[in-house]
């Protein structure tokens, strides 16, 4: 504002300086018509003085005396007869001057007001506002400029809402002062003017993410999508969608927008290097997944079973248990078998498809089950007279039961 007050009263000047010259070249010149004036007077004086003495020299008669002293003043007539003088020169000498200075005080501070008034002043403020925070040295300097920068933008909005380049300077600082739901608002009012701008779509579905607590809903989902559509390179948005992915552990999906995302930026940047650690635990996390996800599918189908033995009846704790799984109709081999002795009991295992004795004869094989646990005295897996055993009753694997055994009965 002050180089603007600068600039008008040097321009104010130089329009005096056009419209005074000439008044000022005519008070100059009347000082001149004024001088002549003045050595005339002194003329026609010594020259009246002269033909006085002459007259009386020569005895002029008095009719001839006065007609020489009327041609002597005529011709001082004619000397002054072009001078017209408009005033007092006093006047004109000190209007001129007067004039000047309150046309160099007045235009410059009119100028100010009708500027202030009516013209940019509130977009220098804005654009000065603006220029002093991206000069900031650190972190909270800059929130502060940033919160004078909001202050001004609000009241610019106020008084016109209709200025889009506002409403993304105001979203762009509420994101930078961590004011999610603010920057949203900011963003969503935008959208009335750029709906189908991808710059305005990114901007608008990320402030909407961090507003709801890093939580990706389908209307953001949808933005950011569409945002994708109008600018595959649009950073902001692969930058997005990779975070929401990741926090949703859907690692394919983050690799997906990540790894498009670190090949559109500078390699040597801080932010690259920080995505392409994020990609780094992505395929770890990916990896651990798929391991897991392999051994599930190993596994097969699972069933939890616990077994006790009944208090009336006593065995060798290094006596061997057998627990196995069977299916109720056709062939009673064996679909999943574990071993334990009786110092184990109570226990409490888990019998899944890896334990098959035979791959076409497994648990997930079959529709109805049951469930035995035998003590065998003689140490073998076959069936002898004088072993104890329990049994569940017959169920489906689909139910996902918890099956309890009790060994509760002696084989004869």
């Amino acid at each position: 504002m002050i180089e603007f007050t600068l600039a008008t009263t040097a321009l104010s000047a130089v329009a005096l300086l056009f419209v005074f010259a000439p008044l000022l070249t005519r008070v100059a010149a009347r000082s001149a018509e004024q001088g002549r004036t003045s050595n005339n007077v002194k003329a026609y004086q010594q020259g009246l003085a002269e033909l006085t003495a002459v007259a009386t020299a020569q005895s002029y008669d008095a009719k001839e005396y006065e007609s020489l002293k009327l041609e002597l003043q005529q011709r001082l007539l004619s000397d002054t007869n072009d001078q017209s003088p408009s005033g007092s020169s006093g006047t004109l000498k000190k209007a001129p001057k007067m004039v000047i200075s309150l046309v160099l005080l007045l235009v410059p501070i009119g100028s100010w007001l009708l500027y202030e008034r009516l013209g940019a002043y509130a977009d220098v403020a804005i654009v000065q506002q603006l220029n002093t925070m991206q000069q900031s040295i650190n972190a909270d300097q800059a929130n502060k400029q940033a919160l004078k920068l909001v202050s001004l933008l609000d009241q610019q909005l106020a008084k016109r809402a209709d200025q889009p380049q506002y409403l993304m300077l105001l979203g762009r600082s509420h994101s930078q002062l961590q004011n999610y739901p603010a920057a949203q608002l900011a963003f969503q009012k935008l959208m009335q003017f750029n709906a189908d701008d991808p710059i305005v779509l990114g901007l608008y579905a990320q402030s909407r993410y961090m507003a709801a607590g890093r939580q990706m809903d389908q209307l953001t989902q949808s933005l950011a999508e569409r945002a994708l559509e109008l600018q595959p390179n649009n950073t902001s948005v692969l930058g997005l969608l990779g975070m929401a992915h990741f926090e949703q552990q859907n690692y394919s999906q983050v690799l997906y927008y990540w790894q498009q995302l670190v090949a559109l930026l500078d390699p040597q940047s801080s932010t690259a290097q920080m995505i392409q650690n994020g990609i780094e635990q992505a395929k770890i996390a990916q990896t651990n997944s798929d391991r897991a996800a392999a051994d599930t599918e190993v596994a097969g189908a699972q069933l939890q079973v616990g077994v006790s033995l009944s208090k009336g009846l006593t065995a060798a704790k290094e006596a061997p248990v057998f627990i196995y799984a069977r299916a109720v109709d056709g062939s009673k081999m064996p679909l999943a078998v574990v071993r334990l002795t009786v110092a184990d009991l109570p226990a409490t295992i888990i019998l899944d498809d890896s334990m098959a004795m035979s791959p076409s004869m497994k648990l997930s094989s079959s529709d109805q089950i049951e469930v035995l646990a035998r003590i065998s005295k003689q140490g073998i897996a076959n069936v002898s007279s004088g072993d104890l055993e329990g049994k569940s009753t017959s169920f489906s694997l689909k139910s996902n039961p918890a099956i309890k055994v009790e060994i509760n009965r002696i084989i004869p």
